[in-house]
């Protein structure tokens, strides 16, 4: 074992079928990846079409084969017998023989006596194909039998298996221990194999040929082209690029033998092939020969042009000889001649090869000796009288209607003395610069002319009139709650300046001014619209009512919960905590938004489209308003003047005036909206889109979106501060709420909340911000100072709406599933009192408010 080399390493397994069926299907797979396509052809040629018996009868009779059989024979008989199992006889025959199939993939086992045949076919194999490496698994215990009456013996030593390459080449036998030996066999040396393709093999010079090298376990290349030139590439390591293939031109005809020697460090081969250059053919010659043929317009006259044309047939240059010492190479030229004589004109017209002419004579005459005197005209019995007359004569700007009155004429020229003239008979002229202008008209009738002179006078522009600015203005609201923001747009004419008095000593002079009213009053507010010619002045009053007073701990709220499923609306006294009242309303009842005096309440009918008007002092509908299709949610602003209202399935939001109940703009948004929200000033709306993940923002002055707001996923509830520098967004797939920076219309940050927010609601001071957590049952608290959740508050089962009353003492929460309402003490966050209900609340927006007697 000590000469064994370890070159490649290959492990034996042979004693069942199973185990010689793994062991030749593993070979077989690892020589087919081996094989060149050269080898398996040869191969495939030889046992293509031979049955079983033949195939076994060509390993028995081919002399390559029977020569490796005997010499596997003389090995067997002449080792030593220590280096022999003593089982190796016996077992030998236990040995079912293999072969290969004729594809090559596929491997047949059969019971046959002849085990060393088949040895030694698998020998012949693995050396004909050059097989550099085969690897077996030893089987360290072979106790099953492999033919019947046979057994293998576990307690062996050790098993002897002819090796394919060392017997053929070294003439040993390898004894492998029981347990399994790693042993190698040399790799068989590779020579190089010359071989590469032309693109064309024939042709005329100059003559490009592309040489592709096919060569196989080349390492350097040497064309010799056969002209006395050639290129080589030795030691590269570019087999497999474009570096070993190359172009050559042959220049001179003749045959050529290209010679293509490859080498590698274990030897050389070469290749040839051959190349054949001509001369370039002549041209063919034409099919027709060109036919000469030509006319002239004029053969005599004096003076005399002429006009020729070519009428020549398959002709591709022409030649002309006017016969006067002149040449033209045009197809049809003109020729004139200034001599009286005879001339005989040849054309000359070729193909390129061929040629053909004709011959024609021009004759030009002498030219007489006097022109004949052109006959006098008659005088006319009347000459002509210029005249005429104008509209106007002085103005400005000016434009003249120019009326002729001229006698015994056929022509006319007018000089507007401003370097403008006209030939019309009646024209019109207009004069842009101030001016006194001579205008003169001149006639004739063909002989004789006339002309006549007047005088226009363009005044100087008078001064444009003065135009005094006329003001005028509007606002969003002209009345609400303190504090109450005001948006003017000023609407005057002619105005550069604008001069604002809002009647409570704080002028403006911005041309659109925002006002904020902080005191209830009363308020005339004043317009002065200014330009460099006057001003002018135009005014309006505006309510600014002091908002109801909710901090007295005796005044109660009242409760509005929707209730989804009874079609119905609950009110509900915060001083009880009890049910006092209940108002049918439309098909299913969602949002709700009660207005900042508690006057009235306005509920979103999700299935009804349309919108229910409480009267609160009655608690009943007194108008049911049509939006759009299946509406979310509803906010109210500040004023109780405008509400707004998200339809889901129009994407769209409405815009109702509660003076009149009717809807008065549509403002397109995103996909599905849902929650909806005003700030403290009522100039902005902020719309949550479920389905676009995103939150638009509506500029109420226009009612159009100014900028949308990407959020997180699937955002529900959506609440403002009190000073409008914030937007809390629940994102109900998201598990958190996006905060908005409305200076910047970004978010500056996500809050994690828990499973599945929906409802959202900040304090009246701004300072926490509550959220309703449908599927977590509970409500997060989050201090807007460091926006994180300082506390986590247990509530009903699956809480969707949430609000806080307007002392900032309480908040209420509509349990879903529970049926009920959770009262949180705002001091501790804790639950301290639970209101039952006979339906499914849902209660989705801002349903508190004062409570009305």
């Amino acid at each position: 074992m000590s000469d064994i080399k370890p070159d490649v390493k290959v492990s034996v397994k042979v004693f069942t079928q199973t185990a010689v069926s793994n062991v030749v299907r593993e070979s077989t797979k690892k020589l087919m990846k081996s094989l060149t396509e050269s080898q398996k052809k040869i191969f495939e040629a030889k046992i293509k079409n031979m049955s079983d018996d033949q195939l076994e009868q060509y390993f028995e009779n081919d002399p390559y084969f029977k020569n490796a059989l005997e010499n596997t024979i003389k090995s067997v008989n002449d080792t030593p017998q220590e280096n022999v199992s003593e089982s190796w006889t016996e077992n030998l025959q236990s040995v079912y023989e293999a072969t290969y199939s004729k594809d090559l993939t596929k491997i047949l086992f059969w019971p046959a006596p002849r085990v060393i045949l088949a040895v030694v076919v698998c020998i012949a194999l693995l050396a004909m194909v050059g097989f550099s490496m085969v690897s077996y698994d030893v089987n360290p215990d072979p106790v099953s039998p492999i033919s019947p009456g046979k057994s293998i013996d576990s307690n062996i030593d050790s098993i002897t298996f002819l090796d394919a390459i060392t017997v053929l080449e070294q003439r040993k036998i390898i004894t492998v221990p029981k347990q399994g030996k790693i042993i190698s066999i040399p790799e068989q040396t590779e020579i190089p194999v010359a071989n590469f393709s032309i693109n064309v093999t024939d042709g005329y010079v100059p003559f490009p040929v592309q040489f592709t090298d096919l060569s196989e376990n080349a390492t350097g290349w040497n064309w010799d082209f056969g002209d006395g030139t050639n290129t080589t590439w030795k030691n590269t390591t570019w087999k497999n690029t474009t570096w070993k293939n190359t172009t050559h031109t042959y220049s001179t005809a003749g045959n050529y033998t290209v010679n293509l020697t490859v080498s590698n460090a274990n030897g050389t081969d070469s290749k040839l092939a051959n190349i054949t250059v001509q001369k370039p053919p002549p041209p063919p010659p034409p099919s027709v020969l060109p036919v000469a043929n030509f006319i002239s317009n004029v053969t005599q006259g004096n003076p005399l042009s002429v006009q020729f044309t070519d009428l020549s047939e398959n002709a591709t240059e022409w030649n002309w000889d006017f016969g006067d010492k002149a040449n033209s190479p045009e197809q049809n030229p003109t020729h004139t001649y200034s001599t009286a004589g005879n001339y005989n004109v040849t054309l000359t017209v070729t193909n390129g090869i061929y040629t053909d002419s004709k011959n024609a004579t021009i004759t030009v005459s002498k030219p007489p000796l006097r022109p004949p005197r052109p006959p006098r005209p008659p005088r006319p019995s009347v000459l002509p009288v210029a005249n005429f007359i104008s509209n106007v004569t002085q103005g400005n700007p000016l434009s003249v209607q120019f009326t002729d009155l001229s006698e015994n004429v056929k022509e006319w020229n007018w000089d507007f003395g401003d370097k403008a003239n006209s030939p019309e008979q009646n024209p019109t002229h207009t004069y842009s610069t101030a001016g006194s202008y001579n205008v003169t008209l001149t006639v004739t009738n063909g002989i004789y002319t006339d002309s006549k002179n007047a005088t226009i006078t363009v005044s100087k522009p008078p001064p444009p009139p003065s135009v005094l600015p006329v003001s005028n203005f509007s606002s969003n609201v002209t009345q609400g709650y303190t504090p109450l923001s005001v948006q003017f747009t000023d609407l005057s004419e002619n105005a550069t300046e604008w001069n604002w008095d809002f009647g409570d000593n704080a002028p403006s002079t911005e041309q659109n001014p925002m006002h904020t009213y902080s005191t209830a009053g009363i308020y005339n507010v004043n317009l002065t619209a200014i330009n460099k010619n006057g001003t002018n002045s135009t005014h309006a009053t505006i309510t600014v009512q002091k908002f109801p007073d909710t901090s007295d701990p005796d005044k109660p709220y009242a409760l509005y919960i929707t209730n989804s499923e009874s079609n119905n609306v609950s009110v509900i006294n915060t001083s009880t905590n009890n049910v006092t009242a209940t108002v049918p309303v439309g098909n299913c009842p969602w949002g709700v938004a009660v207005a900042p005096d508690g006057k009235k309440v306005y509920v979103v009918n999700h299935r009804g489209d349309n919108v229910s008007v409480i009267d609160t002092a009655t608690n009943k509908v007194i108008a049911t308003v049509p939006v759009g299709s299946y509406p979310w949610g509803v906010a109210i602003s500040q004023a109780g003047t405008i509400v707004y209202v998200a339809n889901s399935e129009s994407n769209n939001v409405s815009v109702i005036d509660t003076a009149t109940n009717k809807v008065i703009a549509t403002v397109p948004v995103g996909s599905y909206p849902w929650g909806v929200a005003v700030n403290q000033a009522g100039t902005k709306v902020y719309v949550a889109n479920h389905r676009s993940d995103n939150v638009s923002v509506i500029d109420t002055a226009t009612n159009t979106v100014t900028s949308t707001v990407p959020v997180g996923s699937c955002p529900e509830g959506v609440a403002v501060t009190p000073d409008g520098k914030e937007v809390y967004v629940a994102n109900s797939e998201s598990n958190n709420v996006s905060v908005i920076d409305t200076a910047t219309s970004t978010v500056t940050d996500n809050v994690p909340v828990g499973s599945r927010p929906r409802g959202v609601a900040v304090t009246p001071d701004g300072k926490e911000v509550y959220v309703a957590n449908y599927g977590s049952n509970n409500v997060s608290v989050i201090d807007t100072a460091t926006n994180t959740v300082t506390a986590r508050v247990p509530v009903g089962s699956c809480p969707k709406g949430v609000a806080v009353t307007p002392d900032g003492k309480m908040v209420y929460v509509a349990n879903y599933k529970s049926k009920n309402i959770s009262v949180i003490d705002t001091e501790n966050n804790t639950v301290i009192d639970n209101v039952p209900l006979e339906s499914n609340p849902i209660a989705f927006g801002q349903f508190i408010g004062p409570l009305q007697y």
